[in-house]
Order: structure tokens, then sequence, then C-alpha cells
């Protein structure tokens, strides 16, 4: 049987009064809200007749919908999305459905079956959201990461070389100048200075021509997130010798211990999604390391500084290094850094994803199921 689509729907007026209420636009105003996020196709009239839920409109206009309204709640940093199945009728997830899914959930704790591991994945994943202002870049840069990744510099027209490297300039100088990020932390709490303020924003109105004239003159957009992925670090085997040998200035033990490695994409495109999905095929899943770490135990004393710091990537790649060797024809090298061959990048669209409930600082990993076969040892 040939199930035909409805390719138009009626609007749900709960939603897009929420998201209304969520923005502070008034409703005989809208034309000038989406002019200004370049969608032309959608005035007063139309848009009154939308939110009355009385006719039908093309699936199409609800796409356009939350487009502005996304790219709005990310330039307000709010953790709101919306999508087109949340913004008609009809399309959204059944309470059943999730009544359901809840049942299960409470069914399997009842009989104490524990819910299934994460550790195990092939791969990696995460959103790429698209940068619309300094503060989105600050965002992501006051989180986590150990390591960054700058996607599609060679594919950009001519001349965008500029205010990317402007960019980076900019961005580097907000990493390097710690103040930046302690004093905002602290909102710059001295009553009576307010050089901080003007310091942060003379760099964030750089940042933001930076932005702007990527997109207006060479159609380039900029889409950042953070991507973790299973990995090892090092460790010290005994907390409590480690300082004594630090005050007697002797060797460390060092050992490897399972970690994520957080690393910071950049992702240049003169397309305009919504978002951006990363996956990453590991080399090694969290279980496979673990299995690695105890089959071929190893260790190396490493003289510390008086500041009890280290090298840390020289004490990795020393140990992986033992593991390798010891590992024999098995030929087992635990790398740390993530390469292009094992990225893959999809470009999303509003009818595919069902839900936007996403912050802009989204950090879970959205990816389930092992897609892969196991890797012996």
């Amino acid at each position: 049987m040939i199930v035909k689509l409805e390719n138009k729907k009626k609007a749900n007026v709960k939603e897009l009064k929420s998201i209304r209420e969520k923005l502070s636009l008034k409703k005989d105003k809208m034309g000038s809200f989406f002019k200004s996020h370049n969608i032309k196709k959608i005035g007063n009239r139309t848009y009154i007749d939308i939110e009355n839920g009385e006719k039908k409109f093309d699936l199409s206009k609800y796409k356009d919908l939350a487009k502005a309204f996304n790219n709005e709640f990310i330039k307000l940093n709010l953790n709101y999305r919306t999508s087109v199945q949340k913004l008609t009728v009809g399309l959204t997830k059944s309470k059943k459905k999730i009544t359901e899914k809840l049942a299960g959930k409470e069914l399997r704790a009842t009989l104490n079956v524990k819910e299934p591991e994460l550790e195990d994945q092939r791969y990696s994943g995460t959103l790429l959201f698209k940068i619309h202002n300094a503060e989105n870049i600050f965002n992501k840069l006051n989180q986590n990461y150990h390591r960054k990744k700058v996607m599609n510099l060679g594919t950009l027209k001519t001349g965008s070389s500029e205010p990317i490297a402007n960019l980076f300039g900019y961005i580097q100088k907000y990493i390097n100048e710690s103040d930046f990020k302690l004093r905002r932390g602290t909102r710059f709490d001295n009553r009576d200075n307010y050089d901080g303020e003007i310091e942060v924003l003379n760099l964030a109105d750089n940042i933001n021509k930076c932005i702007d004239n990527l997109k207006t003159a060479f159609g380039v957009n900029l889409y950042m997130g953070i991507l973790k992925v299973p990995t090892v670090v090092e460790d010290t085997v005994d907390e409590v010798e480690n300082w004594e040998a630090i005050a007697n200035k002797k060797g460390v033990e060092f050992k490897l211990v399972l970690s994520e490695n957080e690393v910071l994409f950049y992702y240049f495109t003169d397309q305009d999604p919504p978002s951006i999905t990363v996956e990453h095929r590991n080399e090694y899943t969290q279980k496979e390391l673990n299995e690695i770490l105890d089959k071929y135990p190893v260790s190396t004393f490493v003289d510390m500084s008086a500041d009890g710091s280290v090298d840390s990537e020289k004490i990795i790649f020393n140990l992986t290094n033992r593991i390798l060797h010891k590992s024999g024809n098995k030929k087992i090298f635990i790398g740390q850094n993530i390469l292009d061959m094992n990225l893959s990048f999809k470009l999303e669209s509003f009818y595919e994803r069902d839900d936007f409930d996403i912050p802009d600082d989204f950090e879970e990993n959205p990816y389930e199921g092992n897609k892969d076969e196991d890797i012996p040892f």
C-alpha cells in the first residue's frame, strides 16, 4: 500500500505562542523579525494566519519559522530549540510512546536490570551549532577541552583568509589572557571599575565583525562543538608517594588510566543548516582500552619539577610506546590525535530532527549504539 504524505499542516498554536513569549515578540510585528533573519516570504499577515491555526500551510513555511526561531535562541544564548515537528499539529511524539518508554525504565529498575553501558561504543558523536556572535564562542572556550580541530579551511572562497585569521587572533587573545576568563567568571565584581567590561566589549565587537564579514562577504558560517572520544592519560601510581617524592626530589611513578579526549571543533561551511552532526570512529572503545591496560600494565618513573608539574604528553607517549612493544605482534598503539579519516559530518535539516531541546553548550553524547565489530587483542 502506498501512503501519500501530506505536505501541509496546521500550526501548533501553543508552541508558537510559547516561543513568542520566550523571545518577547509581538504577534502583529513578526514580519520584521523574519526579515531580520533573511526570510522574506513570511510577513505580518501570513504569520498571524499561521499562528491562528485555522489554515494549513506548507511544511517549508514551518522550516523557515524553525530556522529563524532557533537562530534567535542561539543569539540570545537561550537553552531551547524548536523544529518543524514541534511547530505543527500531528507530527509530535505521542504521549503513549513516551509513557511506554518511561514504563520500560521503571520496569527495568524494578527488576534491577542495568541500563545499557555506553562505554563499549565504537563511535562517538556530538552536535556542532552555528556561531552567531562572540558570546557563543566565549561559551565554548569556557568549557573543558584538551585539543582543537579546524575543518574545511581549504574549501573557502578566496579572500576569506583575512577575517578567519583575524578571528583566530582574537580567540587566541581570549585564551592566552586568562584575565578575560577569570574576570568574566566573577562578572567583574568591582563596583567602581569597568575596565574589564570595556576590554571584553572591544574584543567581542572585533569577533562579531569577523563573523558578520564572513557571512555577508563570503557566505561562510562557523559551527562549533565539543566531541568526547575515549583515550588514556597519565596518573600517579600512589598519590601519597607522589608528594613525598616531590619533597625529596625523587622520581614519581606514573601509569595510564582511562579518560576522555575532549576536542573543540571549528567547522566552516558555505551551507546554513541548523546544526551539524560530527561522528568519530573510535580506534578503541573504553571497554577495549580497559582490557588493554589490564593485559599490558606499564609504568615509568619521572623526575618532578619543584612545583609538581610534568610533561603529560611525553609521559603518555612513553607509556603507550611501552604497551606497543609489550603487545608484540598485536601492535597495539593508543594514539592521542583525532584523524580526519575517522571523522564524518552530516548537515542536519529541520525535517530530519524531531527534538531541538538541546542547549547551546550541549556536551552529552547523542550517538547511541555500537555500529562496528569488536577488535580482538
